[in-house]
């Protein structure tokens, strides 16, 4: 076995202690699939910018940090939204929150900011079944940690089986702390009354150097459908890293519409990882917003292993001063009659740095594809910088396939035409910048989360 590097002790270290307090949950194959990330997660290292993947974003601040991990549910986090999305009613799971006499999320329905107006708890140890719409089978929403203890089926048959990680360091060291999250499933044929609403909260009190592993696990059953809002957020500049993988599986005409949004600390490090597998005729809609935190990188991958599936990829993300954005997405049509639209846009500020990284791949098998990328950026400085990468893999014949990328500035005539009609340079960038990112954001069908993320959005841009 590979000897583990000086900046790979700790974890290790902390594994062993997890290894011994979970060798009993949820049966043999939890503590192997555990075992095996490790190994790899030694044998691989931390990828570096000699990597091709990694070319335009270094880990060297995080290797540096040598962080230990913490439990993902641990702490008492503060209960708020933190997009001040305002009224809308929700499932809802929240990491890391105390409540009454346990520690862990709380699962809770209702209505308000946050959860805090008139909500009743749905969940007792997370193996709630929400009587929405249920026609043929159970829904399940809860903490994953539950779900492993309860030794669910459906749990043993999809985690850890998406989300590859034999070449991908973060997913194994994700993999081999896996312990607790979200999970979330739907049964055949189930309308869900309300959208889920997941988020993963780093208080600005947390304790600098910690890292934390959640997992999310989604199972849409055939014929059902499910809006989830997956966030995470923090406060503060205590340097801390999120590394964070969620698979999404749709089984044959299931439909999600999935919203990741992320906003963290000033000091925080967000690495995020979706695996989607898509079986015939289900559909995907991704909505990806981002802002704050000092370094985010979100992978975003989806298999359309079905005929007739369909994916939709829109993705937002904001930054300035120093922050560093790496977007970076694969669509693989594996399938006949498949179809993917991506739109991906930025807007950078100051001395920000992004990075889009899009792959299209069309097998040979998969003929009559329709797939179309677009990455668009608004540069607002003269010293922010963009990588943009477009990219196609080919190898069917009878397709319909574009791809494109463009990088610009505000329009000088536009602005002069506000400014003439006495708004001041400020506010006029500020329209601007909204009438650029409104694309994305009327997207979000959930309006006072839509209000919320607009708010979110303009209140990055510094006059």
């Amino acid at each position: 076995m590979t000897e583990a590097s000086a900046e790979q002790q700790g974890y290790l270290e902390d594994f062993e202690k997890l290894a011994a307090r979970a060798s009993r949950n949820g049966g043999a194959w939890v503590g192997d699939l555990r075992r095996r990330a490790m190994d790899r997660f030694r044998s691989l290292g931390f990828p570096t910018t000699r990597d091709e993947e990694w070319k335009y974003t270094s880990l060297e601040g995080l290797r540096r940090a040598r962080l230990r991990t913490i439990d993902t549910v641990t702490g008492g986090a503060r209960r708020h939204d933190p997009f001040d999305s305002g009224d809308w009613e929700r499932y809802e799971l929240m990491f890391p929150w105390t409540g009454e006499g346990k520690t862990g999320p709380g699962v809770r329905e209702g209505r308000g900011r946050g959860s805090d107006a008139g909500n009743a708890n749905v969940a007792e140890k997370g193996s709630n079944r929400v009587a929405a719409g249920a026609r043929d089978g159970d829904v399940f929403i809860g903490r994953l940690a539950d779900a492993v203890e309860l030794r669910l089926p459906w749990v043993e048959a999809h985690l850890g089986r998406h989300a590859d990680y034999d070449g991908h360091a973060l997913r194994a060291l994700n993999t081999a702390f896996v312990e607790d999250g979200a999970a979330v499933r739907l049964g055949r044929g189930v309308d869900l009354d309300r959208p889920v609403h997941m988020v993963f909260l780093a208080d600005a009190g947390q304790e600098s150097n910690r890292i934390v592993h959640p997992r999310t696990l989604v199972v849409v059953g055939a014929g059902s459908r499910l809006t989830l809002v997956e966030a995470y957020a923090g406060s503060g500049g205590a340097v801390g890293c999120t590394n964070a993988v969620t698979e999404i599986v749709l089984e044959d005409d299931a439909e999600l519409d999935h919203y990741r949004l992320v906003r963290e600390g000033g000091g925080t490090f967000h690495l995020g990882s979706v695996q989607v597998h898509q079986s015939r005729n289900s559909r995907y809609r991704s909505h990806s917003v981002i802002t704050g935190g000092a370094m985010t990188r979100v992978e975003l991958n989806a298999l359309l292993d079905g005929e007739g599936a369909d994916c939709l990829l829109q993705g937002l993300y904001v930054a300035g001063g120093s922050q560093h954005v790496d977007s970076r997405t694969a669509i693989e049509h594996a399938k006949p009659h498949g179809t993917s639209s991506e739109l991906y846009k930025g807007v950078l500020n100051d001395r920000a740095r992004a990075v889009f990284n899009g792959k299209i791949v069309v097998r040979k098998e998969a003929q009559k594809t329709d797939a179309r990328q677009s990455n668009r950026n608004l540069m607002l400085s003269r010293d922010a910088e963009i990588d943009s990468k477009p990219q196609l893999e080919i190898l069917a014949d009878d397709v319909r396939c574009a791809h494109g990328t463009t990088i610009g500035q505000l329009e000088e005539d536009e602005m002069f035409y506000l400014r003439s009609r006495g708004l001041d340079a400020a506010v006029a960038r500020k329209l601007l910048v909204h009438g650029f990112a409104s694309e994305i954001l009327d997207g979000v069908a959930i309006e006072p989360l839509r209000d919320g993320l607009t708010n979110r959005v303009l209140s990055e841009l510094r006059a």
